[in-house]
Formats: C-alpha cells, structure tokens, sequence
C-alpha cells in the first residue's frame, strides 16, 4: 500500500504532541509530591518524606530505610531508589545511600573505608575511599 506522506507527517506531529504532554505530566505529578518518596512493601506502599530518612541500605536482597524509629523494607533495588531522592541524598557505599544533613561524623574504618555516624541514633553506614571527598566537598 502506498504511503501518504502528508498523513505519515500528521501522525509523526501526533505522537510528538502526546510524549510531549506525557513528559509535562509526569514532571508535574513529580514535583506536586516533592519530599515525598513511597515505598513499596509487599501488600502496601508507604509514604515518607525524605527528611525522614536517615539512610537507605541493601542487605541480603532487601532494600532498608532507616528511619529514627523504624526500618521499612522492600524489594527496589538502591539504583531505582536514588533516582527519587533529593540531590541531599548521596550514594555512599555499593549497598548504602545517605542523608547527608544526618551526618554526625566520618571516621576511618579500615585501609579501604570509612564509618559514617548521623545524629541522634547509632546506626551507621560506610563510605567508601573513592566517595569521601566528594561527600566532604558536598557538606563542606
């Protein structure tokens, strides 16, 4: 069958308009529940507001949020979680992501890296040698 060109340029300017109102949408929908990151567990999705966090770390297939009074858990892997936090959330570690306005203190932990302290809880993260400096560089 033959190709009308005029109707192959509509259709093209068609498709072109709907992405483009799909991409204002989602940028919308994004910035309308900014702070907010949802977490999905097994039978339900959890609403937090970042500043909660305190950090996010992988342990035995799980993904962990450390809040001050509790850990949530689900299945979404670290990459897919940090593409949703705010830029005050940094990867510093393979298996951790922190809350950088959490941080308490940064003290070696062995040749290769360090232990990350937040404030008001003992929990702690690791980062890594080749991180630190750009960790200091974003607090200092």
């Amino acid at each position: 069958k033959p190709i009308d060109g005029e109707r192959l340029k509509r259709s093209i300017e068609l498709i072109k308009q709907n992405v483009e109102l799909e991409e204002l949408a989602t940028g919308v929908a994004q910035k309308a529940v900014e702070g907010i990151i949802s977490v999905k567990q097994k039978h339900e999705t959890v609403f937090l507001e970042a500043e909660e966090i305190i950090m996010i770390e992988r342990q035995n297939r799980k993904t962990l949020f450390h809040l001050q009074d509790r850990v949530l858990s689900t299945n979404e892997p670290l990459h897919e979680i940090e593409k949703r936090l705010p830029p005050y959330f940094v990867r510093t570690h393979k298996s951790f992501i922190v809350n950088v306005k959490k941080i308490s203190r940064i003290a070696p932990w062995n040749n290769w890296s360090y232990q990350i302290s937040f404030r008001g809880t003992d929990k702690t993260a690791m980062l890594s040698k080749h991180q630190k400096k750009s960790l200091e560089s974003l607090i200092c």
